[in-house]
């Protein structure tokens, strides 16, 4: 059985809590964003106490520490994990809710420790702006797939063949075992970098993931993408979209939309 360390850490904003992520991604597994805290997740053989704690001090940070059994973990998110409903074509859900369905589509997700459940906003996000775009006979590329949720979708949307990737060992298992749960039979989970595509490659790139890591491979994903190839892009806040936008423009991507839920937007590309 493997344990698990919870970090949480005391925050002030959304943006303190992304700009957290992006300083402590190397030492978690994955995060979960609360109102006033953010909570950090390792396996308890890998935590680097001493590192994250001297980082955490120097960023002037109140946390605790605190070790959770995988047990604990998974009845956790069975008791918080309520069925979403996504723009009425989709409905989300784990596999011990037994539901009436009236959505045209259903994904089961069994997320443990994965990032991608349909309940944050950055997620449905893509969802809706995934359902204003033809997948129909497309290659499609999920750049950083968490629980492997938006794969799935565009599977379930007419996609042809669908990579998915992630540099996270426990996402890479968990958007496998989700696959198998929803009968998937057209899509890949690896971790494969953006380097091991060829050019022009995709149709479809879905990328949710954060400010930094867009902006570090925003060259990579355009030249990934076929001529009128789509990239579609969030986990960014609204106070970053100016400078999202500006980088997405001078690559030579067209902005075709920009969706916004509270204080995340995802952003609708086209290569022209």
């Amino acid at each position: 059985m493997t344990n698990f360390v919870e970090v949480s850490i005391k925050t002030n904003s959304i943006e303190e809590q992304e700009q957290f992520i992006a300083l402590l991604e190397p030492y978690f597994i994955g995060f979960e964003q609360q109102e006033h805290h953010l909570i950090a997740f390792a396996e308890t053989n890998t935590y680097d106490h001493q590192s994250t704690a001297a980082l955490l001090n120097q960023l002037n940070s109140t946390f605790t520490v605190k070790e959770l059994v995988s047990t604990n973990w998974n009845k956790q998110w069975e008791e918080n994990f309520e069925p979403v409903i996504v723009d009425g074509f989709c409905t989300v859900r784990a596999d011990f809710h037994h539901i009436p369905i009236r959505t045209p589509l259903e994904i089961i997700i069994t997320p443990k420790m994965s990032f991608g459940t349909g309940h944050h906003a950055t997620t449905q996000l893509v969802m809706q702006i995934m359902q204003t775009i033809s997948f129909e006979e497309k290659k499609v590329l999920d750049f950083g797939t968490g629980t492997g949720i938006l794969a799935i979708l565009a599977s379930k949307l007419g996609a042809n063949q669908i990579l998915a990737i992630d540099n996270d060992e426990w996402s890479i298992e968990n958007a496998s075992e989700n696959v198998l749960r929803n009968e998937i039979s057209n899509m890949q989970v690896s971790d494969n970098t953006l380097a091991d595509f060829g050019k022009a490659s995709v149709d479809i790139v879905l990328a949710n993931i954060n400010r930094h890591v867009l902006l570090d491979n925003m060259d990579s994903l355009f030249g990934l993408l076929s001529i009128g190839g789509v990239l579609v892009m969030s986990g960014i806040l609204i106070s970053d979209e100016a400078v999202l936008l500006e980088a997405a423009r001078s690559i030579g991507f067209e902005i075709i939309s920009v969706k916004q839920i509270g204080e995340w937007i995802a952003v609708h590309c086209a290569k022209r």
